[in-house]
């Protein structure tokens, strides 16, 4: 096997794996809040930007205002975030999930990568839906607060 065919063969199974990750947090999403879930829904025919991500299939409401972008990759570091944040690839996952979001509902990025615990990032905005007690960790770039926390402490703290 070639250098060209095996980067197509891993880039095959790290899309895979993502979109294993996007099914998997659907769910549990969708299941916190007894709603059904779809499993390749187009948001793009809905008057969003993104398409082809996997989401519960039901209205975005006050209970969950979020609109929420999925990485599982290697490579990241929390550390990373709050040494330098605007370098940080999380940090740039984040920004990507502000730009997608509709202007009603606050970006979400949930992320994690092989055998590790799922993460997610909000900013301020989206913090301020949550209980108080959430435990997570704060950072402030160009006088705008960002919060990350496990994922199973932020759907129980919805």
């Amino acid at each position: 096997m070639d250098k060209k065919e095996l980067q197509q063969k891993m880039g095959k199974r790290n899309r895979t794996a993502g979109k294993g990750f996007e099914r998997r947090t659907a769910k549990r999403i969708a299941y916190t809040f007894g709603w059904d879930w779809q499993k390749f829904a187009d948001r793009a025919g809905a008057g969003h930007k993104q398409s082809h991500d996997a989401v519960p299939h039901a209205p975005y409401t006050e209970k969950f205002p979020y609109w929420w972008e999925c990485k599982y990759r290697q490579g990241w570091s929390l550390r990373s975030l709050f040494r330098d944040p605007k370098k940080s690839i999380i940090y740039q996952w984040f920004i990507e999930a502000r730009d997608d979001a509709p202007t009603n509902l606050n970006p979400l990025l949930v992320f994690s990568m092989p055998h590790q615990q799922v993460f997610c990032m909000t900013d301020s905005v989206g913090f301020v839906v949550l209980d108080d007690d959430v435990p997570m960790l704060g950072f402030v770039v160009d006088d705008e607060g960002y919060y990350v926390m496990l994922f199973d402490d932020f759907l129980g703290a919805v």
